[in-house]
């Protein structure tokens, strides 16, 4: 014959999981943030090495230098307007 109600471990039990469950949901929730990443290329496309790109976010500028292959790369991008600058010697 069954319990008539569920035990106190399986409460505690639930609960614990929605708890996790809710934790690791937060910060993808509230975390914005992505990641840009482009390549820099010419008129005939080939690639651009050693350009320097600059991303402009809420007046708080990153910058880097493509590879050799002209890819970049920028992490946490936040939502927003962005603007993203390039500069190379003979552009």
């Amino acid at each position: 014959m069954g319990l008539p109600y569920k035990p106190c471990w399986y409460f505690v039990l639930r609960s614990s999981l929605v708890g996790a469950m809710t934790a690791a949901l937060v910060p993808a929730v509230f975390a914005q943030e992505r990641t840009l990443c482009g390549i820099v290329q010419d008129q005939t496309r080939a690639a651009v090495a050693s350009a320097a790109v600059g991303l402009t976010n809420a007046g708080t500028r990153v910058n880097t230098k493509t590879g050799s292959e002209g890819r970049f790369c920028f992490d946490h991008v936040k939502p927003g307007e962005n603007e993203l600058t390039v500069q190379a010697n003979g552009f």
